[in-house]
């Protein structure tokens, strides 16, 4: 991107008549808006083409007008059965209702039954199940959010250490799973904090700029890619200073550290919970690292418009 010194030298080249000295204040700040609003709706490379302003949509409003990316309006229920996440959110919201109340153990968490439902649904998968003992809410990292998710909406309501389903709760699970789907999306990306997954590496590699990968993944996820394509145009855009001595071995170790941790966080854990991706290859390092190659999921090209 383009530093204050190149900035200002386009503006001068765009109104010369900058630099006489014969505008009043007013007329320069007139053309400096002129030139903004020109420079934020100009393509950027390091955006993969996309203007400032398109990002910033992408950043602080994802799916709304003028968004590179948006959902449709509505989307069919047998559609969104492909998402595991909204399966088992709705089967959680499901069985609280049945059940009435629900009663959690000691820590607050949910009962081991309900979570072995969860579990047994075998719609997500958690490659490191040989290292579970026994099937709890601490265990497996995606029942907690789920959880979060119910209660934070006010789906649910937790009194004298149980669980019971709210009026809105019921009006939700009875609602467009369009409705339930993007609320579960929405509430994963901006109010989970994907840092606890992978925290050793302490920035939010793969939770910013979540909605940019998801653009970059219904372009060109039509065809395999290694997860490192997607890791590099986020660097690109977000760490200038990773970017820019990419062949420095001094910083080797921080960049393959930047790659695995984004993999982990965007592709292992929010794309293949929400069915976003297909793994078409992948190369194991050790028993807790592998790099994937993958494509988009029909499920992502039929919710995600471009």
């Amino acid at each position: 991107m383009a530093g204050a010194k190149d900035i200002l030298e386009e503006f001068f080249k765009a109104f010369p008549q900058a630099q006489t000295g014969e505008l009043s204040l007013e007329e320069l700040n007139e053309l400096m808006a002129k030139f903004q609003h020109k420079l934020n709706d100009k393509p950027e490379p390091d955006f993969d083409g996309l203007s400032p302003t398109q990002m910033h949509l992408l950043l602080n409003m994802p799916f709304s007008k003028g968004c590179p990316i948006i959902i449709p309006f509505s989307l069919s229920d047998d559609l969104l059965q492909q998402c595991p996440i909204l399966v088992l959110s709705d089967l959680l919201l499901s069985e609280i209702r049945k059940a009435g109340k629900v009663k959690l153990t000691s820590k607050g968490n949910l009962p081991v039954a309900l979570c072995q439902l969860l579990y047994d649904q075998k719609v997500i998968e958690y490659k490191y199940m040989d290292l579970i003992k026994k099937v709890i809410e601490e265990n497996i990292p995606y029942i907690t959010p789920l959880k979060l998710f119910l209660q934070t909406g006010g789906y649910i309501k937790k009194r004298n250490n149980q669980l019971s389903i709210t009026k809105k709760g019921e009006a939700f699970l009875n609602g467009p799973a369009t409705d339930r789907f993007k609320s579960l999306l929405l509430f994963f990306a901006r109010e989970i904090n994907w840092m606890v997954f992978a925290p050793y590496h302490e920035a939010p590699t793969g939770q910013n700029g979540w909605a940019y990968t998801l653009y970059l993944l219904r372009k060109y996820g039509d065809k395999p890619q290694p997860g490192t394509f997607y890791s590099d145009m986020l660097m690109r855009a977000f760490d200038n200073d990773l970017w820019q001595h990419r062949g420095d071995k001094n910083y080797a170790a921080a960049i393959e550290e930047f790659h695995w941790a984004f993999q982990y966080r965007f592709f292992e854990i929010f794309a293949t919970w929400f069915g976003f991706t297909h793994v078409t290859d992948s190369e194991k390092v050790s028993y807790f690292t592998e790099y994937w190659t993958l494509k988009s999921s029909p499920l992502c090209r039929a919710l995600f418009r471009i």
